[in-house]
């Protein structure tokens, strides 16, 4: 048997061949990687001792060295082909000739390249994705050292790119090994076959980090300010909503954008921070260990378990609780509002929690009307 192939030029690999096996014999034959893994199959029929494959080269790498496998298997052929073989292949002799289990059967292989680029140094055209750990690890290291020597190989610094992103899945980020590597290897002409594999690379590796950081964005949205849109239950002496008291200063700068951020630089100074655009939350942390000691919102969404917050009556608060726990604060005058009624405001303090009061009086019937304006929550001593 003879083969010849031809790569045409719409990415058509033709592989033909001459053959001395009887007409009817039939053939199969893999395109396989460097590595022995099969990418693409096909089959044929031997006419007047002539037969040909063909397989699409577009999704192939012109980087890789690859060969066709051409098989010829006695089982499964007409009559006509087994009385000139034998059933089992028992006229089959020379070279490429094998026993495959209780038959003989034919094997002949041809290297196919698709480009120049695929002939070179024991790393170049490798599948590094399907490689064994140990080959790789080794050929890792052989490109490592190449580098050394030569940084500007282009080829070499695809190649090690490459490398890293099939060992380990986290080179596919901004700044890692492979992406260093590849930035580089982009900087071939714009036609290069070298810059064009190592931008689509890049993109692969900018898609990959994106993705991740909306992972761990939605992740940290689950576990982190997630909880804080959920939960808006008042505890006195514990928390509001998800704000825990004692939790430290990291925890709200992680997960929240703050107007100014804590000054923790003055001394018996306990700091206070308002969160940005949620519920008029300010937060007041410990000078010395940075927890959180103090929470208090301006935000009807924050309830006690017993209904009461912010917009709620003195007097509702006071049936829930009791005139002793929520005492009818002294007021003192803060102006008049919009609609021209005196204002005026208090404070009731009791176990872990405490309530800004405002007092609205109708300058023509002189009726107070006593509302919750904020709340707080703090460690109770």
């Amino acid at each position: 048997m003879s083969l010849s192939a031809v790569n045409t030029d719409d990415k058509i690999l033709v592989l033909e061949g001459t053959t001395d096996l009887p007409a009817g014999a039939r053939l199969k034959a893999e395109l396989e990687d460097r590595d022995g893994k099969a990418v693409s199959r096909d089959s044929a029929t031997v006419r007047r001792g002539t037969f040909f494959f063909d397989f699409d080269l577009s999704p192939l790498s012109e980087f890789t060295t690859y060969q066709v496998v051409v098989t010829f298997d006695p089982q499964g052929c007409p009559l006509s082909v087994l009385t000139e073989t034998g059933w089992k292949g028992e006229a089959l002799e020379g070279p490429g000739v094998s026993k495959l289990s209780d038959r003989r059967v034919f094997r002949k292989t041809v290297r196919v390249l698709l480009s120049q680029a695929a002939l070179g140094k024991d790393w170049e055209g490798r599948n590094f994705e399907e490689m064994e750990p140990t080959e790789r690890t080794r050929l890792v290291e052989e490109l490592e050292r190449f580098i050394i020597e030569k940084p500007k190989d282009r080829e070499a610094l695809l190649a090690l790119g490459r490398a890293y992103l099939a060992t380990e899945a986290n080179e596919y980020a901004m700044g890692s090994r492979a992406h260093q590597l590849l930035l580089r290897a982009a900087q071939a002409p714009e036609k290069s076959a070298t810059g064009r594999e190592a931008r689509e690379l890049l993109a692969q590796i900018e898609k990959a980090d994106n993705q991740t950081r909306q992972a761990v964005k939605a992740k940290r949205e689950e576990r982190g300010v997630g909880r804080y849109r959920k939960d808006f239950k008042i505890l006195p002496g514990k928390s509001l909503g998800g704000f825990r008291l004692g939790a430290p200063y990291r925890v709200v700068s992680r997960y929240f954008e703050l107007e100014k951020p804590a000054d923790f630089s003055r001394p018996g100074v306990d700091p206070t921070v308002k969160v940005k655009d949620f519920h008029g939350v300010s937060l007041t942390y410990g000078q010395l260990n940075q927890n959180l000691i103090a929470a208090r919102t301006t935000s009807e969404k924050f309830r006690l378990p017993e209904g009461v917050g912010v917009g709620s009556l003195l007097q509702e608060a006071q049936q829930a609780y009791g005139q002793t726990a929520i005492y009818t604060p002294e007021f003192t005058p803060a102006g008049t509002s919009a609609e021209g009624k005196a204002l005026y405001t208090g404070v009731v303090t009791a176990q872990g929690i405490e309530f800004e009061v405002t007092r609205e009086v109708d300058v023509d019937f002189g009726i107070p009307v006593d509302k919750i304006s904020a709340v707080s929550v703090f460690l109770a001593r």
